[in-house]
């Protein structure tokens, strides 16, 4: 019984390991993905590489359903806005080792300057993860704005806009 027992708790101990170095490794990706979108030059090849062939995010300015499509969206906004910033930061990352997926939960802020002024929008976010050859991957995003302050782009809209 002994030795079941401290057969149990070594798996435990290495599973929680295990775990806790995925939860480092996700929240590390997420650092560099930040950067990536945030420093000039802006790195989005650097994004793709860390996304799944089927990527897919979901938000108020619609559906991007592959790496391909989110860079072009990217491209799109920053010429737009080219000083925007959009910075996710997760409040938890939960993984399951045996399926070889995470989530990830947190918030994110979005800021940029409209002819009238700054604009800062926020919300949460709702990530998925997949470990592929031992390499974690963002596999989906679900952004969800809730709140707008600053330029005329904060004024009520009949639908959602970006």
């Amino acid at each position: 019984m002994k030795h079941f027992l401290f057969v149990l708790l070594l798996m435990v101990s290495v599973r929680s390991a295990f775990g806790a170095d995925s939860v480092e490794e996700i929240r590390g990706l997420r650092t560099e993905m930040n950067a990536g979108f945030n420093r000039q030059p802006r790195n989005f090849d650097f994004i793709s590489t860390r996304l799944t062939e089927n990527f897919t995010l979901i938000g108020p300015a619609g559906r991007f359903a592959n790496p391909q499509e989110l860079a072009k969206f990217y491209a799109n906004l920053t010429k737009r806005r080219p000083d925007v910033t959009w910075t996710r930061t997760p409040e938890s990352v939960e993984v399951n080792e045996e399926w070889n997926n995470a989530s990830e939960r947190g918030t994110w802020k979005e800021v940029w300057t409209e002819p009238d002024g700054q604009t800062v929008l926020t919300g949460n976010y709702q990530a998925l993860w997949k470990r592929d050859k031992g390499k974690w991957l963002l596999d989906a995003e679900i952004f969800i704005p809730l709140n707008c302050m600053g330029s005329n782009y904060c004024q009520p809209k009949g639908k959602a806009m970006r």
